[in-house]
């Protein structure tokens, strides 16, 4: 059969063989899925990678939420004055339980509600990494992210920042910086101080 089909073709006219081979081009399966094969594999394996790295972001997101979470409670537990070496001793904590890997920034705040004036106040904010200590007009922004508090009470306002880099550059995610946002009340005293301060 196919050797009458070449012969045919042979004796027929140009356009006539043209349209036979591109008919037998047409049926012939034989390498189809090697074929679709190459050209899906770059796309399997870019969704494979960018699959990963977005885990790993949302990993990491976890991993600072979790460190910030473990020294605010540190410091909810403390009945004393705290110092910069209790800082320096937390942003160290604060570094291990995020396993080291990415910048880390810690800045720790103790904010007051003023009933007369009825707005947050700062009473004390100790910083580590590159970052500024929080001021009155900085904690105005953020009192939407502060529970409400009966006037005199105090609470703990911790924060870190975390920048994350991705292990796969796939050109959709430059680095990232991760916060995380705590606000806790002292446990067992009725506010943290910090030392030499009134």
């Amino acid at each position: 059969m196919p050797a009458r089909a070449d012969t045919e073709t042979c004796t027929a006219p140009p356009a006539r063989r043209c349209r036979a081979r591109l008919r037998r081009f047409a049926r012939e399966d034989r390498g189809g899925l090697a074929v679709e094969a190459i050209a899906m594999l770059p796309l399997l394996l870019w969704a494979f990678l960018a699959t990963y790295a977005f885990f790993d972001g949302y990993r990491m997101n976890n991993v600072n939420y979790r460190a910030a979470f473990t020294v605010a409670d540190a410091l909810s537990r403390e009945t004393r004055e705290i110092n910069e070496a209790y800082m320096d001793s937390a942003y160290g904590m604060l570094q291990f339980l995020a396993d080291g890997e990415h910048e880390m920034k810690l800045r720790v705040t103790n904010v007051r509600f003023n009933e007369d004036d009825d707005a947050y106040e700062v009473r004390w904010s100790s910083v580590r990494g590159d970052w500024g200590p929080l001021t009155n007009t900085g904690l105005q922004e953020l009192s939407s992210r502060i529970p409400e508090l009966p006037g005199g009470n105090t609470v703990i306002l911790v924060e870190s920042r975390m920048i994350y880099e991705p292990i796969f550059k796939l050109g959709l995610v430059d680095p990232v910086e991760m916060e995380a946002f705590i606000v806790t009340r002292p446990r067992f005293a009725p506010q943290l101080k910090w030392a030499g301060t009134s």
